[in-house]
């Protein structure tokens, strides 16, 4: 018995939070007056801008020459030079940040593992090995860890 009246209750309770839920909705979507509906009605003026001109004052000394200067004030044009082509530059390789933490060697192996963190990721790599588009493991050593890539070559000492 008690629990069929708490169902009960809760059942109106339930259905008394939704009523209020359906009359929020049922305000908001009926247009009443002093809503935004009516307020596209009206027209909006617009006040043009007009555009702020001004006038260089260049008579100021010429640090090259030393000469004074006066510009016509009428009309500003400077001589169209032709610019000398840029030459272009190859881009320079930079490393990414590279760390070694040394090697893992058995007594009897010749070709040791070298550990190295290369951009946060941690590989464990022998020489003549490649990652990340070409840099390839030339030289493993105790203290050192020597790249490749392309003409590019660097040594990386142990931390």
């Amino acid at each position: 018995m008690k629990n069929k009246a708490l169902t009960y209750i809760l059942l109106i309770v339930v259905a008394a939070i939704w009523y209020q839920v359906f009359l929020r909705i049922k305000s908001n979507v009926s247009a009443e007056e002093g809503s935004p509906a009516d307020l596209s009605r009206q027209t909006v003026e617009f006040q043009l801008i007009r555009k702020d001109t001004f006038l260089l004052s260049l008579n100021y000394r010429d640090p090259f020459t030393g000469k004074a200067q006066a510009a016509a004030k009428d009309e500003l044009s400077l001589p169209e030079q032709a610019l000398p082509p840029m030459p272009i530059m190859k881009p320079q390789f930079v490393w990414p940040k590279v760390t070694y933490y040394g090697w893992v060697k058995k007594t009897d192996s010749k070709n040791p593992l070298c550990i190295v963190n290369i951009d946060g990721i941690l590989l464990y790599l022998r020489r003549g090995e490649e990652v990340f588009d070409g840099i390839r493991v030339v030289t493993v050593d105790r203290d050192f860890v020597e790249l490749r890539k392309g003409k590019n070559q660097q040594l990386f000492y142990r931390k």
